[in-house]
């Protein structure tokens, strides 16, 4: 049996319709990809542009480990409340591996800004370093 890649961007697929010949599905784009062969087996509006949400979580997170994994106990206090999550707020001092799970686990936008303001100065180098890794990685 094949192994599936599932990837939905935006939202969870809604139930199937017994009546549908496909899955009814609420997020905005999405696509059923067989992992070995990368054949697309289903997709739902997949050149639709959409931000990187998740994936730039994921680059804040490799950046913030290789730039403070032996830190991951240190205090880090969270200066701004951003984006819309609300998981900390101004002034709660958090450890930053807790931040790092906050920002992978449940997409905190004010943990992951902390963790860039804590281990960068400002968000505007720490993006800096993202985009140099993301160029180290090609």
């Amino acid at each position: 049996m094949a192994r599936l890649l599932i990837v939905l961007i935006c939202a969870a697929v809604a139930a199937s319709s017994p009546a549908a010949d496909t899955p009814q599905v609420a997020a905005r784009a999405a696509l059923l990809m067989d992992q070995r062969s990368g054949m697309v087996l289903w997709a739902h509006n997949p050149d639709l542009e959409l931000p990187m949400a998740s994936t730039t979580k994921i680059m804040a997170a490799i950046v913030a480990l290789d730039h403070g994994s032996a830190r991951l106990d240190e205090l880090v206090t969270v200066r701004r409340a951003v984006g819309g999550s609300s998981y900390f707020a101004v002034g709660d001092q958090v450890k930053l591996g807790d931040l790092l799970v906050a920002s992978l686990v449940a997409s905190s936008n004010e943990g992951t800004t902390a963790i860039a303001e804590h281990l960068a100065g400002e968000e505007q180098i720490f993006v800096g370093w993202m985009n140099d890794k993301a160029r180290a990685l090609g």
